[in-house]
């Protein structure tokens, strides 16, 4: 063991600056201490977790499936919320074609961090994975015999397995069943067969999760009052629900298959669903967490909370550091199109409309109505809305968000917008036959069809800092703004979720909803039903990466997207036009633009082995439907 700890070389600056811990002033580089005093030095010990909570996948703002920095394959355009601004975007391209998700969708992806040079960033997820699953089966061997404190020593144990269940659950959501690792391997020359394990049920390895995140949570500490990024108990029993929440899910809408190696047998979801209804209420029930009320405007409080550091509500999250070379590029990518140049990822009307009107009635948009401001339009909706998505005449950043599809001249027929906006602004215009004004077409955020400004005429502000310096507004890399693994509010919706899905604690399922909707500023349901709970879930969560995961554990992803699956979906959006016969503005539902329509079949709801996962373990059984 000591031999493969001498070979790890982690500099001080790194260790220093690992995004998911800080302040950790007493750090001794681990290529410093000689191999066999490693497990003797409590600062070196430390420094070995540093570069494990490194080495977590996190799909945060800074993960995009493929192969290329300007991707814009983000979990929000793979889902429904969004598309993408960037017109050359591969999935995105061709308003006639179609894009089917890749076999090996999320094996593999590009972590853009610091500087827009991505393509050297490549990770792969099935052996990244075990690279951390091994370096904890060897931290919790050595460190039983560590120097060090015992209280010190069993918080350490106890990240090194939360550690180890967060590896594992990136892993059984994309391909099931996987093998089981929970000791150090050894290669002596001989026992080749015995390393290649073969892959354990579904079922097995989100009980194995269930499991190691509850071990986990005894022996954290309640809470930190410094290194606020290492992982506490809340962090552990917040993974507990949430992977038995996905178990229950999978159990009840999936299918069985292959051995069990894929699906679980539906008789076990209920007993799921208790697992993580009860692991939500023990976050609930910590005292040091709660959901963010600081503002009594409802939409400001709301788009406060996701950039505001050490919030109260975060449980467990990814840090940024700009200085260290680990900033992101949310700002750049997000802002709309005249304060960034770029093409960011857009909201769909189909997300907007998934925001309630302010009575909790449904939020499909009436366009028969024509409105002298622009803005109007977006009125008397849930305040998380304006509070997450930009939209036409909204103010921000001493400016306004300005979107305009066209002009409806005198003879009612319509003059659409061809001209991209750009560095230069250059303005299009129209002068109308009959009343021989000349009326300006274009906004500066978007409208026509070329170029890589917003095509759905909305633009995501969720985590948008929109007090950011210059610097991260038109460059790569300048942001610092956290991102939430897990906050307080997804266990209100886990706890509700799961309760009704077993059809127990519907009075605790319908409490936990009205209090997400109270600080939202939106009226109380007077009942409950798992419909409620997932449009809940939509709009509070939206943007943060759990949309997709979602439509496939539900197992509605394969749907066709009138049933609100992702088969055939395109996105649609919502587009203005000045009337030059009332002078007012008219919207227009836009289902023409230049977008794939996608192909989510059974079989993507499992992620392909890539060849060379399967050539360094013949142990291992493909997924199903799935060519070697």
């Amino acid at each position: 063991m000591k031999s493969a700890y001498k070979a790890i070389a982690i500099s001080g600056a790194v260790i220093m600056t690992c995004s998911c811990i800080q302040s950790f002033n007493d750090i001794k580089p681990v290529d410093k201490v000689p191999g066999e005093d490693i497990w003797k030095d409590e600062a070196a010990i430390t420094g070995i977790m540093a570069n494990m909570y490194n080495s977590l996948i996190f799909e945060d703002f800074s993960y995009f499936y493929g192969d290329y920095s300007w991707r814009s394959m983000d979990l929000v355009a793979m889902s429904d919320e969004g598309t993408a601004g960037f017109q050359k975007e591969p999935a995105f391209d061709q308003e006639g074609g179609t894009y089917e998700y890749p076999d090996e969708f999320l094996g593999q992806y590009i972590y853009i961090q610091g500087d827009q040079g991505g393509e050297g960033n490549v990770r792969n997820v099935y052996p990244e994975s075990y690279s951390l699953i091994r370096k904890c089966n060897e931290f919790l061997v050595n460190v039983e015999t560590a120097p060090i404190d015992e209280e010190v020593k069993l918080n350490l144990k106890g990240e090194a397995k939360f550690l180890r269940a967060m590896a594992y659950f990136t892993l059984v959501k994309r391909y099931g069943g996987v093998p089981l690792i929970t000791e150090p391997q050894t290669y002596t020359g001989d026992n080749l067969e015995e390393l290649q394990v073969p892959r354990s049920t579904e079922k097995a390895t989100w009980d194995f999760i269930i499991e190691e995140s509850g071990e986990a949570a005894k022996m954290l500490p309640a809470t930190r009052e410094a290194n606020i990024y290492r992982a506490t108990q809340a962090a552990a029993l917040a993974l507990r629900s949430r992977a038995a929440l996905y178990a229950g899910s999978i159990a009840k809408y999936g299918k069985v298959g292959f051995g069990k190696l894929t699906g679980i047998d539906s008789d076990y979801a209920n007993a799921y669903f208790e697992i993580a209804y009860k692991a939500s209420e023990d976050v609930l029930a910590i005292p040091y967490y709660s959901l963010f009320r600081r503002e009594s405007d409802k939409s400001e409080n709301y788009r406060l909370l996701f950039i505001t550091p050490n919030n109260g509500e975060y449980i467990f999250q990814k840090s940024f550091d700009v200085a260290s070379d680990i900033g992101n590029s949310y700002d750049k990518k997000h802002l709309p199109y005249s304060m960034c140049r770029w093409g960011s990822i857009t909201p769909t009307l189909e997300m907007v409309e998934a925001y309630q009107l302010l009575d909790g009635s449904p939020g499909t948009f009436d366009t028969s109505v024509q409105y002298e401001d622009i803005y109007d339009m977006y009125q008397g909706r849930d305040p998380r809305m304006l509070a997450s998505i930009y939209v036409p005449g909204q103010e921000f950043m001493d400016t306004t968000y300005q979107f305009q599809r066209g002009i409806i001249k005198s003879d009612g027929t319509y003059y659409i917008a061809q001209s991209a906006p750009g560095p230069s602004y250059a303005d299009e215009f129209y002068t109308d036959a009959v009343t021989g004004k000349t009326y300006k077409i274009l906004g500066k955020d978007g409208g026509a069809y070329t170029g890589d400004a917003s095509k759905t005429g909305f633009n995501i502000r969720k985590f948008v800092d929109e007090e950011c310096d210059e610097e991260a507004q038109w460059n790569f890399g300048k942001t610092e703004t956290a991102w939430p693994v897990f906050r307080l509010a997804e266990m209100y919706l886990n706890l509700a979720e799961a309760a009704v899905e077993s059809g127990q604690h519907l009075d605790r399922a319908l409490w936990a909803v009205n209090e997400i909707r109270d600080r939202a500023g939106m009226p109380d349901i007077e009942n409950i039903d798992i419909e409620k709970v997932r449009q809940e879930r939509r709009v509070e969560l939206a943007f943060e990466n759990l949309r997709f995961w979602d439509l496939k554990r539900w197992r509605i992803a394969h749907k066709d997207a009138a049933e609100g699956g992702l088969n055939g979906f395109r996105g649609k959006g919502l587009h203005p036009y000045f009337d030059v016969r009332s002078e007012k503005y008219q919207y227009v539902v836009a289902d023409d633009i230049p977008k794939r329509r996608r192909i989510f079949t059974e079989k993507n709801y499992y992620t392909k082995f890539s060849s060379s996962d399967m050539n360094a373990n013949p142990s291992l059984i493909q997924n199903p439907e799935f060519i070697n």
